[in-house]
């Protein structure tokens, strides 16, 4: 049984941030040349909100997330992710769930840098239809790029953004060489982007409260939801259909 809990950064005890820093390591596994310790207390410093999930164990998962408001719309950027196995997928569909019955009519975006393919693959079971970029390599709506353009203009921690790719390159990485498929590598190295280089796929989502549209994306979630419940029959479905958007 997971507790999930949304505050500021600023309101973390010593105790928590050391839990925040163990299980960073634990999610981590193989070590590498980053100093976690002090990447994240730079994050400390750089992101005002937490969201966070405990079970009686203790904690489970937590992401750091900046939210702003911009020309009557909200923009919830979703940072840095460590989580004890699915943790942090409960811990997002609830958050996701409270901005719905927070904006029932106002349009809400989300957006992540993803340097980890395996969350790739996951989200874009979830968001397939309603999610940029596209697996099939079409180009990206003006209306997203100047989505992700206000995200980057507003914070300033977005490096070298390519409107073009929804990519960013930054100078640290917490990419691992481990269970990734080649699959997802080829077609993120289609694209220009090598997560051991410190490259990210963006993965934005939008909300408009239009009824119909958000029917839709509560169809496509569901659908999503119980593909990831059986998982080992429907993982290489969703590999083949990035396997279909590799160039050829």
């Amino acid at each position: 049984m997971l507790t999930y809990h949304q505050f500021a950064v600023s309101e973390l005890t010593s105790e928590q941030r050391q839990a925040c820093l163990r299980l960073a390591e634990k999610a981590l596994h193989e070590p590498n040349s980053l100093d976690l310790a002090r990447y994240l207390s730079s994050k400390w410093e750089a992101y005002p909100q937490i969201l966070m999930a405990k079970s009686e164990h203790g904690m489970a998962a937590f992401q750091l997330l900046h939210a702003f408001a911009c020309n009557g719309e909200h923009y919830l950027y979703l940072g840095p992710l460590f989580s004890e196995r699915g943790a942090y997928l409960r811990m997002f569909l609830h958050f996701y769930e409270s901005l719905q019955k927070a904006y029932p009519a106002e349009t809400f975006h989300l957006m992540a840098e993803l340097q980890n393919p395996e969350l790739m693959i996951i989200f874009k079971t979830l968001f397939r239809r309603a999610s940029y970029p596209a697996l099939t390599g079409e180009a990206i709506p003006e209306k997203a790029r100047e989505t992700a353009r206000i995200f980057a203009d507003r914070l300033k921690h977005i490096e070298q953004l390519d409107l073009q790719k929804l990519s960013t390159c930054s100078r640290h990485t917490l990419y691992r060489k481990k269970a990734a498929s080649p699959v997802l590598l080829s077609w993120l190295g289609a694209r220009g982007i090598y997560p051991e280089e410190g490259g990210s796929q963006i993965l934005l989502h939008s909300s408009p409260p239009a009824p119909a549209l958000r029917k839709r994306v509560k169809h496509d979630l569901n659908r999503g939801l119980f593909m990831l419940k059986h998982w080992s029959r429907f993982r290489d479905v969703m590999l083949k259909k990035f396997e279909e958007g590799i160039p050829r």
